[in-house]
């Protein structure tokens, strides 16, 4: 059997005779272990606790993050997922507030991913 979807039928004898039918999904056990995590809250407040954002996941190739403040404008971008954002902009703390983030990424088996939402920074 490989990958894909089946549809089943089994059939009951005996007093009650029936027919019933469903359908049976087979997937690749390899993506189950593709995911990513996003955060939504951070505290870059030198307490060595939460103090850096990062994307969390498995078997990621590649991928790009970008954070906007709330005007739009553009105050971290990284391509590389060991790269987290230190919560500052032009080297000055970002004041805490509701940041917006795009994520795009690619894993290792070619599947393709994005994400966009928002993260809290907090001091």
């Amino acid at each position: 059997m490989g990958i894909g979807f089946y549809d089943i039928t089994y059939f009951l004898d005996g007093d009650c005779p029936a027919e019933s039918t469903f359908q049976l999904e087979v997937i690749d056990c390899e993506l189950l272990w593709q995911h990513f995590y996003v955060p939504n809250i951070f505290s870059p407040n030198g307490d060595n606790s939460n103090d850096v954002f990062f994307v969390y996941g498995d078997r990621i190739a590649e991928m790009e993050l970008v954070i906007f403040d709330r005007w739009g404008e553009k105050v971290f971008e990284t391509k590389d997922i060991t790269k987290g954002w230190d919560g500052k902009y032009h080297d000055q703390p970002v004041d805490a507030s509701i940041l917006a983030f795009q994520l795009k990424g690619k894993y290792i088996s070619g599947l393709e991913f994005e994400k966009a939402g928002y993260l809290t920074l907090i001091r």
